[in-house]
């Protein structure tokens, strides 16, 4: 048996229960993970409350890290005893997207915890590709802090919107799980990074990660704030999670040939075309969902090779979930919110 977090019922952070459930055995091409943090993301709030909603009773949970202690047939056995970080997205390796690379349009492509048992619990079963060795430098909650945040940030801004070194970068939402992660990457590439967000505390945090300026949307002129540090040039790239709210002035400060990626629309998904300014000054509106297989491998290559840290802001046993949850729904955090399963 283990603990793990279930999910009976959609709604308020109430409704997540720890429950003892059977250990999961590995199958063919699988591993056992005995996970020893795992991390929270906005994708557990949406799951929880229904959206989308997925079958029940449900492990919930998509980021974790741990040690693998089982391995299924075909898995050569020196793999237990590894340290490893988990990547979330399973697909099927067979379909067309699969063999050509571009994993993340493979059909059945599920998400740990959504789709299928999640992190949140003292083991989980993976396919063997899906998991890392842990970069020596992380311990277990900022390895459990890296996987969908990271990976995602890296896949918009390196795969999609090729950021370039000297390159000037908007970051809405900075403070998130994502928009930490991409402070994190874009510096170490080399951008000159604005960092958006409504708290002038988090803010500071933001200028200590990385950020080169600041400015707190509550407050400021977003706009007018642009083309001051800008010398009204405006920013080659905008990294959006938030939709409908500020698409219309980030096409604003995009500079000619300039690029909006995104990768979520927590404000709202229908904002206006604005086709004026995407054929006048020649931009680019990127989508882009989670990371590749590839995608994933190099971004942790990345962060290995640069000892790049996630930032934790704080940590809550697994009894706490329902604490861990409220406190993220609340938006009080800088970075990730880890579960400690050890």
């Amino acid at each position: 048996m283990m603990r793990a977090v279930v999910l009976n019922e959609e709604g308020g952070p109430e409704v997540l229960v720890i429950e003892d459930v059977d250990r999961p055995e590995p199958g063919p091409g699988e591993v056992r993970v005995r996970l020893k943090a795992a991390s929270l993301n906005h994708l557990d709030i949406w799951i929880r409350k229904g959206m989308p909603s997925v079958t029940k009773p449900r492990v919930t949970g998509a980021d974790g890290a741990g040690i693998i202690n089982a391995v299924g047939e075909g898995i050569d056995e020196q793999r237990t005893g590894d340290n490893v970080l988990i990547d979330p997205a399973i697909t099927c390796g067979k379909c067309r997207a699969c063999t050509s690379g571009n994993t993340v349009a493979c059909r059945q492509f599920h998400v740990l915890g959504e789709h299928r048992a999640g992190t949140h619990a003292e083991y989980v079963i993976v396919p063997v590709e899906n998991v890392h060795i842990t970069p020596v430098h992380l311990d277990d909650e900022s390895a459990a802090a890296l996987p969908l945040t990271f990976a995602t940030s890296w896949r918009m801004l390196h795969t999609r919107a090729q950021l370039q070194p000297g390159e000037r970068l908007l970051i809405w939402g900075a403070s998130s799980g994502v928009g930490s992660a991409a402070i994190v990457l874009a510096k170490k590439m080399g951008a000159e990074i604005i960092a958006v967000s409504r708290s002038d505390y988090k803010l500071k945090i933001c200028k200590v990660m990385g950020a080169d300026h600041v400015i707190n949307m509550s407050t400021d002129d977003v706009v007018k704030s642009v083309k001051e540090i800008t010398g009204g040039e405006g920013v080659n790239v905008v990294f959006d999670h938030l939709g409908d709210a500020v698409y219309k002035n980030s096409l604003r400060m995009l500079a000619i040939g300039g690029r909006f990626v995104t990768c979520g629309a927590t404000t709202g998904a229908n904002p206006p075309a604005a086709i004026t300014s995407l054929f006048w000054k020649q931009l680019s509106v990127l989508g882009s969902t989670m990371a590749t297989k590839d995608d994933f491998a190099s971004m942790v290559r990345f962060v290995r090779l640069h000892e790049l840290m996630p930032r934790v802001d704080r940590v809550f046993d697994l009894e706490e979930i329902v604490d861990a949850h409220t406190y993220l729904e609340g938006a009080q955090q800088v970075g990730k919110v880890v579960i400690n399963l050890s």
